[in-house]
C-alpha cells in the first residue's frame, strides 16, 4: 500500500490563505487611517482595519484549533480503518456549486467535497483526487472525517 495522504500537525497554507491576506491588510488600514487627515476617510479606516484583523484572528485559531484536535485524535490512535474497494456515487463538477463527491467504501459512504476548509482529505475526483471508483484503498477514519488514505499499489 502507498500513502496519498496523511494529515499533517499545521494547517496548509490553502486553508489559511484568506484569514492570512486580512491579517496583513488589517494593521495596514489601521495604521494608514491613523495617518489619514480627513475624518470620514479615518473612521472608515479605522473600523475595516479592526473588524479585518479580529476577524482573521479568529478564523485563524478556528482553523488551527480544530486542525490541531483532528491531528490529536490521528496521532492517539482513536480512529478506525476501513478497507475496500471504492463505489463511487456521485461526482463533484470541478468548478463546484453542488455537493462533493459521494464515495462508498466497505458500505460506509463519505462525501468529500474540495471546497471545504477542513483538515480531512478533501481532493475531489475532478479536482485530481486518488479516490476513485474500484481503487484498493485502507481509509484512516474519525467522525467521518478522511485522516490516512493508503491506496493498493497497481502493478
Amino acid at each position: 500500500m502507498e500513502t496519498i495522504f496523511q494529515i499533517s500537525p499545521f494547517p496548509s497554507f490553502e486553508d489559511i490563505r484568506v484569514p492570512l491576506a486580512f491579517l496583513i491588510l488589517g494593521p495596514v488600514f489601521f495604521f494608514y487611517a491613523l495617518k489619514n487627515k480627513t475624518m470620514k476617510k479615518r473612521k472608515f479606516g479605522l473600523f475595516w482595519g479592526a473588524t479585518a484583523t479580529l476577524m482573521a484572528c479568529f478564523l485563524l485559531y478556528a482553523v488551527a484549533s480544530k486542525h490541531y484536535n483532528v491531528h490529536k485524535k490521528f496521532a492517539k490512535g482513536e480512529f478506525e480503518m476501513i478497507s475496500g474497494e471504492i463505489e463511487v456515487l456521485r461526482v463533484q463538477p470541478k468548478d463546484g456549486h453542488t455537493e462533493g463527491d459521494l464515495i462508498s467504501v466497505g458500505g460506509i459512504k463519505f462525501e468529500i467535497d474540495h471546497f471545504l476548509v477542513t483538515p480531512c482529505y478533501n481532493k475531489t475526483i475532478k479536482n485530481g483526487g486518488a479516490l476513485k471508483h474500484g481503487t484498493e484503498v485502507n481509509l484512516f477514519v474519525s467522525e467521518n472525517c478522511i485522516l490516512r488514505v493508503e491506496r493498493k499499489r497497481e502493478s
